[in-house]
């Protein structure tokens, strides 16, 4: 009877005791169950997939888009641009003029280097007065160095060009759109050019200076002309003088004053 109640007991927890009082095994039976939150876990899969769906078309409509015009003007890469060194001048384009290599030439500094510096008899060859092989090669290897810098730094002066360019082209256009509204307003309110001093100088600059070209123009075509230097007064030409015959063949000369 003992044996009966517990199996009994076990049924109706699901779970099947043995007689020898050992920890209870789970019943086959029970794993039918299981499926239930196999399917409970896919729904709210379900409702977070469409929640995601409907906020991402969502934000699609709700984000503003710049407009063409404006453009978007980026910061330049962060770039440590070395410095020259201190107290450097750069010397007369005419002092290296016509010295630097052909392309042909820079192309193969390379490959004479190595050649050079593997060159087994070259006193042989060039004879006792060229200078040591380690000499030329260190010399072209650094040249050559040089040139791929310039080529480096030309390359990167162009790109920097062509960044400032566009970034003042879009910024300017953004600029220009402010100049009708801070003048109007300043007109009513003139406490705002000294609020904001320079932002009425980067708005109104051009402006300025058209308006002080135009007064100096207004100036000078106002100012009276210097009168023109007086003329030396004409001085009397001496009168020539007047020759009257005299008797008896002898001409006197009778000269007149005036």
């Amino acid at each position: 009877m003992a044996g009966r109640k517990k199996a009994a007991t076990a049924v109706g927890t699901g779970v099947v005791a043995p007689a020898t009082g050992t920890a209870p095994a789970p019943a086959p039976a029970v794993a039918a169950p299981a499926a239930a939150p196999a399917v409970a876990t896919k729904a709210p899969k379900g409702k977070k997939a469409a929640h995601k769906a409907v906020v991402a078309a969502d934000q699609a409509t709700t984000v503003p888009t710049a407009p063409a015009d404006q453009g978007i003007v980026k910061p330049p890469p962060k770039a440590k641009v070395p410095k020259a060194p201190a107290g450097f001048i750069p010397p007369s384009a005419a002092d290296y003029r016509g010295f630097r290599p052909k392309r042909a030439e820079l192309a193969v500094v390379p490959d004479a280097v190595m050649e050079l510096k593997a060159f087994s008899n070259y006193g042989s060859v060039f004879g006792m007065t060229a200078p040591p092989a380690d000499h030329v090669a260190n010399a072209l290897d650094a040249a050559f160095k040089w040139s791929a810098l310039l080529a480096e730094s030309t390359a990167w002066l162009d790109y920097v060009k062509a960044g400032e360019g566009m970034a003042w082209k879009d910024t300017l256009g953004l600029t220009d759109r402010l100049k009708a509204p801070f003048a109007l307003a300043s007109a009513n309110d003139p406490s705002l050019l000294a609020k904001y001093p320079g932002l009425a100088r980067l708005l109104g600059a051009a402006k300025q200076i058209a308006k002080k070209a135009v007064a100096t123009k207004k100036r000078n075509a106002k100012a009276p002309a210097a009168p023109p230097a007086a003329a030396p007064a004409a001085q009397p030409a001496p009168a020539a003088p007047a020759v009257a015959p005299a008797a008896g063949g002898v001409t006197t000369t009778v000269t007149t004053t005036q």
